[in-house]
């Protein structure tokens, strides 16, 4: 079967995103299938992406990989507002710089249209200056080769748009893979009527376009199916996130101190202010000695506000240590050398972080700081892979001291495959795989009926 795959998020880019298409590709072609996949542009990517370039040598030689332009219309006005300014001879402000105030009306006369114009330009994300380079080298593969199934995966939701707008001209099944909630997502509170206005109607159009929608999570799939009543349930499908391979039983020496790995940047919700109040507790009472417990945050953690105060506490200091972003290969090993791994995964209840089906494949136990009815919980507690906290002070205390004293006493504390062996990757690509080769063949059988 030859698959188009519309990836935004490929490597060298390492976000979040990009290992479930990376890995999921990978075992496509292994398993015997011919993968295009349309991506951005290294030149083209957002200012601030993390890029991460052992993750390329991971990309199987057999995928061909097409880069498509990005254009950036926001970026492009702000230059053209910059050199008219230098132009005219006006200083232009640094990014640091505040703008001189005009009158409180008139300040936000003016920048609502901005705000306005930005949204415009920013809809449905800001890649969706990418589609249309996305649009134009898909077309180009399909003039040179058959393509059975077009394989969209976002966010950014500009790669969801890009398939819809390719199966309605071409006419090839479009199989649409969710790696978030789209409209039900909690970030749009963030966002203007109008973004969100918009998304809807796009995600509407995208669906209605797609023979299958692939959801990461149960609820996300549930929560399809009640939105789109008119649309068939079957054609609504869960294909979790999942890990690549199971790491052997531990063979490292014991720690010297019990020690705890968050991987990944904490922001918005996940906020791990309680967390500390309740290792500041831990400590004060001296049920567990300062000099037995570490906390190592790899990939950074906001000092700013409420948990940058209770960090610079005395008692703290000595425990906690924030490690920079790293690539992923590095942060694979500081998760490795832990004792249990954190999740912080409050305010997201369809979602359920990445990270936690890599923690998985290391067989650690795992404290999810989340709450109990949630999409996040449900998987820790069926995979039995750890403690699920909600995100009280108390609680969070008491799940921390329960997994010092099991490390304290020597207990193995060795998640078993029993249970969550179902989430590696090459398992989960056969299934993807099934619905793509259901999808195309919805298709011949669409032209056999109308042949007939």
């Amino acid at each position: 079967m030859n698959i188009l795959a519309l990836a935004y998020l490929f490597p060298p880019d390492s976000g979040s995103g990009t290992y479930r298409s990376l890995y999921f590709l990978n075992h496509l072609v292994n398993f015997g299938d011919e993968v295009t996949v349309i991506t951005a542009k290294e030149e083209d990517f957002a200012p601030g992406t993390n890029l991460d370039y052992e993750l390329q040598s991971i990309v199987s030689n057999r995928i061909r990989v097409v880069r498509a332009s990005v254009i950036r219309p926001v970026e492009r006005l702000l230059r053209l507002r910059d050199t008219l300014k230098r132009f005219a001879g006006r200083r232009v402000p640094s990014a640091r710089e505040k703008l001189p105030h005009s009158s409180g009306s008139r300040r936000s006369w003016t920048q609502s249209i901005k705000d306005t114009i930005t949204d415009v330009l920013t809809c449905p994300d800001e890649h969706v200056g990418w589609i249309p380079d996305a649009i134009r080298q898909a077309g180009r593969v399909m003039r040179s080769t058959s393509i059975d199934c077009i394989y969209a995966t976002g966010g950014p939701w500009s790669a969801l748009v890009a398939g819809a707008l390719l199966k309605r001209k071409h006419e090839i099944p479009l199989v649409l893979d969710f790696r978030d909630p789209w409209t039900s997502n909690p970030y749009t509170k963030y966002q203007s009527a109008l973004i969100n206005g918009c998304g809807r109607i796009l995600e509407s159009f995208c669906i209605r376009s797609a023979d299958f929608i692939i959801a990461n999570t149960e609820d996300v799939r549930e929560d399809f199916v009640r939105r789109y009543p008119n649309i068939r349930c079957e054609r609504f499908v869960t294909i979790t996130n999942g890990f690549e391979r199971m790491s052997p039983n531990n063979t490292q020496p014991r720690n010297q101190k019990f020690t705890l790995v968050h991987a990944g940047e904490l922001y918005l919700s996940r906020n791990p202010a309680n967390f500390f109040r309740a290792i500041t507790l831990l400590l004060r009472e001296k049920r567990i000695p300062e000099n037995e417990i570490l906390i190592r945050l790899v990939g950074g953690c906001s000092t700013a506000g409420e948990t940058g105060s209770i960090l610079e506490t005395e008692v703290l200091k000595h425990v906690v240590e924030i490690t920079p972003r790293v690539s992923h290969s590095i942060a694979l090993q500081y998760q490795m050398m832990a004792d249990a791994l954190l999740i912080f995964q409050t305010g997201f209840p369809l979602q359920i972080p990445r990270k936690l089906y890599e923690y998985m494949s290391l067989r650690k136990p795992v404290l999810a700081i989340t709450e109990p009815k949630s999409a996040t919980a449900r998987v820790v507690e069926e995979s039995k892979v750890g403690i699920v906290a909600d995100q009280s002070v108390e609680a969070i205390t008491d799940a921390v001291f329960h997994l010092y004293e099991l490390w304290k006493t020597g207990m193995d504390m060795t998640v078993s495959t029993e249970h969550v062996a179902r989430y590696q990757n090459d398992r989960l690509a056969s299934e993807l795989q099934v619905v793509l080769r259901n999808a195309s063949s919805s298709l011949l059988r669409g032209r056999s009926a109308t042949s007939a």
